[in-house]
């Protein structure tokens, strides 16, 4: 069981952290290689022997053991990616914000374990919204409006918010013309 555990977990570490591409990889980088992995970590025979792994970690000092050492460099391997965009954050909402990724990991196994049929396709937009939630900077919060949108939808979709606002101008402006010829005309009657 510590060889499966084993060989499990170091495929994990190859599809979310690609530790041998780690060197300059961003915040955008890191959400890209997670959603091009939700069908494999959505893949219910992968899941169901994590799910094994952990059940036998919980019985098995050893496996424990190798659980916990694999985890840790899941933390590691995810802290150089994070910790420059989440510059001014203290350590504490680091190691927070770390722990949600590994948690948001474990839930997808968790799910496809549960739901073999899940659709990564339904499920990939929803995860990319809680990603970049967890992975915005501080200085940049997370406008959940045009998250997952693609840069020419969000241009388009200013485009109109400031088109709405200038009609929105001339219906007030024209409003106020029609309430004071309706005053001059009360007034001359």
């Amino acid at each position: 069981m510590v060889a499966i555990t084993e060989r499990d977990f170091e495929e994990f570490m190859l599809h979310i952290t690609h530790p041998d591409s780690l060197e300059g990889l961003n915040i955008d980088g890191l959400i890209d290689r997670y959603l091009n992995d939700v069908q494999w970590l959505l893949d219910f025979d992968r899941a169901a022997l994590a799910q094994e792994v952990l059940a036998e970690a919980a019985r098995n000092p050893k496996v424990a053991e190798l659980v916990a050492r694999v985890d840790s460099q899941f933390r590691d391997a995810i802290r150089k990616i994070v910790e420059s965009a989440l510059d001014g954050l203290s350590e504490r909402e680091i190691n927070g914000r770390i722990e949600t990724l590994l948690v948001m990991t474990r839930a997808l196994s968790l799910h496809a374990s549960t739901h073999p049929a899940s659709d990564p396709g339904i499920i990939a937009p929803g995860f990319e919204i809680a990603l970049r939630a967890v992975l915005s900077p501080p200085s940049q919060p997370i406008d959940a409006t045009h998250a997952g949108l693609r840069a020419e939808q969000v241009q388009r979709m200013e485009d109109l918010e400031r088109e709405n606002q200038q009609l929105r101008r001339i219906i007030s402006d024209l409003t106020l013309e029609k309430l004071i010829l309706q005053e001059s005309a009360r007034e001359n009657s």
